[in-house]
């Protein structure tokens, strides 16, 4: 049959036994489509635009694909040989494949679409701007610490088609989902969804402010009575996700009190519930810094007590959780010198909640690949924290940086052509009782692999500095 966008799956992932299925990218998400579709009964097809020689790296850490592969041409001439395609969250709906293919009534879908259409449906998706990987990483941490079965899977870095593929039909699927996963989404449907924040990001993909906030509302828009919507009081376009939604809303709030959901007053976190309060632990008990870590930490509140997590058992769990990788991460001293990992930071608005977090006199390496998203909010921050002593600028997007800083006279600004020349330059500004803070504000793509990429290269050459007595 031929399918429209708004048409969803007759068969669930039934549907694709027998048929041949493009698979269009061979990153994590893909190789693991690939695997899955093949558990499925289906007949995949692995295609990249980048030769095997280029994929080589991909493939020795995760397996060649085992089955009919064009590598290094343009999938298009393909089309006519299959009878669904499965992107990668790199392809935009608006490329020609996806234009090509819908033309020909050809089903466009995310890896994820197939993971959850291949699950058991025991699937809890976070969404937002920012703070998505802390708070599922936070979920999995208290519902293991309560004995539960939970994969940390999705946007995060590991695909769902492979958290499907462990094979635990008892596991709740905790995944963090992204607006790019969501454009082709047609039949994603979470028992329990949390969007953390909506602020400007990935404009360059989507094109206007508008469409990224339908995209967030979007990963809602299948949920029923039955499920639960966990929103974000404190931010206006968080509440009026409520109207996009036939889920019970429970909320959580940094500000006031929620007579449903998570709460703070006085340094105390709360969950409220059938007019009843308990308080689970204080804001200082929690390992990870910044108030906006305290919204992380409420969300993740409200959404383990609706999988029948006790708050005992919450707090219990909140008191160990010790952050992640790449977000505010602490690397080591160097002759009294902090140097903290933020390359998560990956927007104007993440950098920010970086800064407020913190709590000495700062050097500030910035800068990445363009987004089109202003940096004058940002800017605007830098300047009224006077937290940041300096900013050692970076990548395509310095100038715009710059400009923006030189506009509010912020003026400590210096340039590196390298990440390893800006901890250089860093280095050689910072004073003892001082931090140097890597929060780009920006994409990574036009110096490294990802933002993962970023953090490491980070750490590996501040690691080199102490080794080499930079003390």
């Amino acid at each position: 049959m031929a399918w429209s966008s708004d048409v969803k799956y007759p068969d669930g992932a039934a549907w694709f036994a027998g048929k041949r299925v493009m698979v269009v990218g061979m990153a994590r998400s893909g190789l693991a489509a690939v695997q899955l579709l093949t558990q499925l009964g289906a007949h995949p097809i692995a295609t990249d635009s980048k030769t095997e020689e280029q994929l080589s790296e991909n493939f020795a850490q995760y397996g060649r694909p085992d089955c009919a592969c064009f590598f290094g041409m343009d999938p298009i001439s393909l089309l006519s040989q299959v009878q669904a395609v499965v992107i990668s969250p790199a392809v935009p709906v608006d490329s020609a494949l996806v234009r090509s293919a819908t033309a020909a009534g050809i089903p466009v879908i995310a890896e994820l679409e197939l993971g959850y259409l291949a699950s058991n449906g025991r699937i809890t998706a976070v969404t937002g701007t920012n703070g998505k990987t802390t708070t599922v990483s936070l979920l999995g941490h208290i519902l293991k610490e309560a004995g539960r079965t939970a994969i940390v899977c999705g946007n995060i870095g590991y695909p769902i088609s492979a958290a499907v593929l462990e094979g635990k039909p008892e596991a709740e699927l905790i995944t963090e989902v992204s607006s790019f996963q969501m454009e082709t989404s047609r039949a994603f449907h979470p028992r329990v969804g949390v969007l953390l924040n909506i602020t400007p990001d990935h404009l360059n993909r989507h094109h206007d402010m508008d469409t990224y906030v339908r995209l967030k509302y979007k990963m809602f828009a299948n949920q029923t009575g039955q499920d639960l919507a966990v929103l974000n009081w404190d931010d206006p376009l968080c509440r009026k996700a409520q109207e996009h939604t036939q889920a019970r809303a429970a909320w959580f709030s940094c500000k006031e009190p929620v007579a449903e959901g998570a709460y703070e007053a006085e340094n105390m976190l709360y969950l409220a519930h059938n007019g009843q309060r308990q308080a689970v632990c204080s804001t200082k008990e929690l390992l990870i810094p910044g108030r906006h870590n305290v919204m992380n930490a409420l969300a993740a509140i409200v959404a383990a007590h609706a999988l029948g997590i006790a708050a005992e058992a919450i707090a219990a769990a909140l008191r160990t959780f010790p952050g992640v990788e790449h977000r505010i991460e602490y690397v080591t001293d160097i002759g009294g010198v902090r140097y903290i990992n933020d390359s998560k930071g990956t927007n104007p608005d993440s950098t920010m909640r970086a800064v407020e977090a913190m709590d000495r006199p700062t050097i500030l390496l910035l800068g990445g690949q363009e987004k089109d998203i202003p940096f004058d909010e940002m800017a605007d921050c830098i300047v009224k924290s006077s937290i940041v002593r300096h900013a050692v600028l970076m990548g395509e997007t310095a100038k715009a940086i710059e400009r923006s800083l030189r506009e509010r006279a912020f003026d400590a600004i210096s340039h590196a052509a390298s990440l390893e020349e800006a901890v250089s330059v860093a280095a050689s500004c910072a004073q003892p009782g001082e931090a140097v803070l890597l929060s780009p504000a920006c994409a990574s793509f036009d110096m490294f692999k990802d933002y993962e990429d970023r953090g490491r290269q980070f750490k590996r050459i501040v690691q080199e500095c102490k080794e080499n007595g930079h003390e």
